[in-house]
């Protein structure tokens, strides 16, 4: 039986799929803070960031690559639960979809990434934020963890800076960590393939889908780096620390259950779609091969 908080909740998701803004801001909003637009407007950023934001150009690219991961059970329960129709059935296909709806809506598309020449796309920082503003809005989710961290990297070594940026994922299995250093890898060898001689900031995000038990959890990681490149070596340029920033989403099965039915006009979006839609492959005409870590 629906109490009257799933009835609210229920009413609340429909009004987000028929994208009702109205609807969706009357109190008492279900509308969650949102930790990436607080970090980049807050005067609480690292010196780092700041000095970022201060020398930030509108006229230049600011990067947003990003990397999508699925965790070896939630790709086991995805599989088992797929369905055979268009519409999404299983808690799965749902967290899938609703993503990916609201990555379309806000606009971001992370294969469509800035240029010297194009400086703003579909794939660039202001696109990212507004991404993460949908995130927020989506009623069936729950926040369940958003903070900021300072992060030491003092190491000139590629391989360490990406296994500081792995180690800051909690409750993930060892298998998982080792997964997520390789879509690491590939996201700084695709932020580094669209970076010129000129340093730029690149907002380098980690997207990851995790079973944890019958409940679903969405993460999203993100950190803003200095890079540049020549014709063979990409440069990511910061100072002894940096900040990462992290927001943990939740639906259980029960709230997924109590809102299934308000998907019945929705097309569905596959695992596999969901991990490409949210991926940035590597610029083909890149030459960068080798990269090389810079103090300030």
């Amino acid at each position: 039986m629906q109490t009257q908080n799933d009835e609210y909740i229920a009413e609340k998701t429909s009004a987000w799929l028929n994208n009702q803004e109205a609807e969706l801001n009357k109190p008492p909003t279900l509308i969650m803070p949102n930790i990436f637009a607080q970090e980049w407007n807050s005067s609480n950023l690292s010196t780092s960031a700041l000095a970022l934001q201060d020398e930030s150009d509108p006229t230049n690219p600011f990067f947003s690559p990003s990397s999508g991961f699925a965790t070896g059970d939630y790709i086991s329960a995805a599989n088992k639960n797929a369905s055979s129709g268009t519409v999404p059935i299983s808690i799965q296909e749902g967290l899938q979809t609703s993503i990916d709806i609201a990555r379309r809506r806000s606009g971001y598309d992370p294969v469509d990434q800035p240029t010297t020449s194009k400086p703003h796309t579909k794939g660039d920082h202001d696109h990212f934020i507004a991404f993460t503003n949908e995130i927020s809005k989506i009623p069936f989710l729950s926040l369940i963890n958003a903070e900021n961290k300072i992060i030491e990297q003092k190491s000139h070594n590629a391989n360490d800076l990406i296994d500081s940026f792995a180690a800051a994922f909690t409750g993930l299995k060892n298998q998982d960590i080792e997964g997520i250093k390789k879509s690491l890898t590939q996201l700084t060898k695709a932020a580094l393939s669209y970076a010129d001689k000129k340093e730029e900031q690149s907002n380098f995000t980690q997207n990851i889908l995790q079973q944890e038990n019958n409940d679903l959890h969405f993460m999203l990681y993100s950190s803003i780096f200095t890079i540049s490149a020549t014709a063979k070596k990409g440069t990511i340029i910061y100072q002894s620390s940096y900040t990462l920033t992290r927001a943990i989403y939740s639906v259980s099965l029960a709230s997924w259950n109590n809102v299934k039915n308000k998907f019945c006009n929705q097309q569905k979006t596959e695992t596999e779609d969901w991990l490409k839609n949210i991926t940035t492959p590597s610029k083909q005409d890149s030459t960068v091969r080798a990269i090389c870590l810079e103090g300030k």
